[in-house]
């Protein structure tokens, strides 16, 4: 008997004793191979709606969590954490990415700022230096704090395309 796991268990097998099989009458080997089968059936459907279950966890959320720190940018050398919440720039209280971005807008390269961002349930003021933005963003002219943010509506849309769409209808 064993497992086939990747991230999640897909599915389980089972390899009957091949000699025991041999040498059991014709008649008894039914049920045995019948059940082999129909348990694998029912642990491979089982896995697959505990799969789809766990996708209803991924939430779309409004609020600005940081999802990555970009290495040798302005956030990474101020130490945020990935999972912080941005809750204020330079005092000024921000609840959306678009409010961070309306902000960030009227800065340049440069520009210095105190980001406030909530991580563990512990508020810190980090301060950086805006830098410019990697080359391969072109034509943005304001300045880079270095983060990446969570977009569970993103996820959710992936999800959703990769899946029948009545599948997540309710979600």
């Amino acid at each position: 008997m064993g497992a086939l796991i990747a991230v999640i268990p897909i599915g389980f097998f089972v390899e009957p004793d091949e000699e025991e099989l041999e040498s059991t009458k014709r008649n008894a080997q039914g049920p045995h191979v019948w059940c082999r089968d129909n348990h694998n059936l029912v642990v491979g459907f089982s896995c697959f709606v505990l799969l789809i279950l766990f996708m209803g966890l991924v939430t779309p959320v409004s609020m600005p969590i940081i999802h990555g720190v970009y290495k040798d940018y302005p956030a990474d050398g101020a130490g945020i954490p990935p999972g912080s919440i941005v809750i204020a720039i330079n005092g000024v209280a921000v609840t959306t990415r678009a409010e961070i971005s309306t902000i960030l807008n009227e800065t340049k390269p440069g520009d210095r700022l105190v980001l406030t961002a909530e991580h563990d349930n512990n508020v810190k003021d980090y301060p950086l230096t805006l830098a410019a933005w990697p080359s391969e963003v072109p034509d943005r002219t304001s300045g880079f704090m270095g983060v990446e943010y969570y977009d569970g509506s993103a996820v959710m849309a992936v999800v959703r395309d990769c899946c029948h769409p009545q599948v997540f209808s309710s979600f």
